[in-house]
């Protein structure tokens, strides 16, 4: 999911710039001709917190978000403001993370952790991130029995189809086979001559 982004404010005074460019890792310089993404991974303790960004509910924990990094960014070494966010568990606990920059130097792969206040209701969210996590593992389960039984299928059509091209070559062979011969069997002296059409 992408993020509107706020507007790019620079870190440092343009001269602190000027040096701070020089010094940028190589992999944010091989970037600078690629629309680059900043990604934003939030997890929270325990798992299965809702996630909001601008008070937008995104998914849940563990959640992975991509924002645009800017050319700014890329090129001129510029910090990122990154919008606050917040995780909301089922049992109505809360935690907030702040604004956050993110710099060049930083990279492009972060992590944020919320961590459930101590406020009664946490065996309602260890419970809810159990459920979670069970699903999960069934989901996987189906999926790879779906798969399975996609290949299971794939095998059994191509078996059909190359029983089907085997009957249909035999076939031609048979047909081959029985067409009419006109055999012509002429005598000239002690010499007989047989040919067959």
């Amino acid at each position: 999911m992408t993020l509107n982004r706020r507007p790019l404010r620079p870190a440092l005074p343009a001269a602190a710039g000027t040096a701070l460019r020089r010094t940028l890792p190589a992999a944010v310089v091989l970037l600078a001709g690629c629309a680059a993404q900043i990604q934003l991974t939030y997890l929270s303790d325990p798992p299965g917190a809702t996630l909001y960004r601008q008070g937008v509910p995104v998914g849940l924990t563990p959640q992975v978000v991509s924002f645009p990094a800017g050319e700014a960014f890329e090129k001129g070494g510029q910090c990122v403001t990154i919008p606050a966010a917040s995780a909301k568990w089922a049992s109505g606990a809360q935690a907030a993370l702040p604004d956050q920059q993110i710099c060049p130097p930083q990279g492009l792969a972060h992590r944020f952790l919320f961590v459930r206040p101590d406020v009664p209701g946490r065996d309602i969210d260890v419970h809810f991130a159990i459920e979670l996590d069970r699903n999960r593992i069934m989901q996987e389960q189906a999926d790879a029995a779906r798969r399975a039984a996609d290949a299971q299928r794939q095998r059994a059509e191509n078996e059909r189809r190359r029983l089907e091209e085997d009957r249909r070559r035999q076939a031609e062979a048979a047909r081959q086979a029985a067409k009419p011969t006109t055999c012509t069997t002429t005598t000239q002296g002690n010499t007989t001559t047989t040919t067959c059409r």
